[in-house]
């Protein structure tokens, strides 16, 4: 598939803006890529990371692949738990929101994370904090993050809480890039 006429397809759908595919692809080629959601915009990543590593991490069976690197997760949590779970997280409490991940997520250094899932729109269906924690989490200091949405309260909250603001990349209006 040609990369260029994924991207025109992909933009088309506004999941997210050109510019924005194309500042998240100008980080890949050879990387350790870990990707929240799979989507429209799923081959588009593989082939931006062609030479790399690249997972998926996907909830929703109506986008699960038959493919080796589309890894399904349970949120168990809801978006409006968003504040109590911010609360336990500042007094160290991550029990709800911890994911379980197998060992090829949990021990592999990951260069890029793309944060881009749940679809976290509704209050009865599950938000990005665990998304977001997760990244959190398996970050160093050398990790880039992608937060997409972080216009939205829960996104921005949580970039806000677990990313230092003097870290932030790059800040758009549907994206923020973070480092740990």
């Amino acid at each position: 598939m040609d990369k260029q006429l994924i991207l025109d397809a992909i933009s088309n759908n506004k999941q997210m803006e050109r510019h924005e595919y194309e500042f998240i692809a100008s980080h890949l080629g050879s990387k350790s890529f870990l990707v929240f959601g799979t989507g429209k915009d799923t081959d588009y990543w593989r082939i931006c990371n062609n030479s790399g590593i690249t997972y998926f991490l996907e909830d929703d069976d109506r986008w699960m692949q038959n493919e080796k690197d589309v890894i399904k997760v349970n949120y168990k949590t809801k978006r409006f738990e968003y504040q109590q779970l911010l609360d336990e997280f500042k007094e160290h409490n991550y029990k709800n929101l911890e994911m379980i991940l197998p060992n090829k997520i949990t021990k592999t250094a990951w260069n890029v994370i793309l944060v881009d899932a749940p679809q976290g729109s509704k209050d009865s269906a599950p938000g990005r904090m665990q998304s977001i924690f997760t990244a959190w989490k398996l970050a160093d200091k050398s990790t880039t993050v992608f937060i997409h949405d972080c216009n939205r309260e829960v996104e921005k909250l949580y970039t806000n809480e677990l990313f230092s603001e003097s870290k932030f990349v790059k800040n758009s209006k549907t994206l923020k890039v973070a480092k740990k």
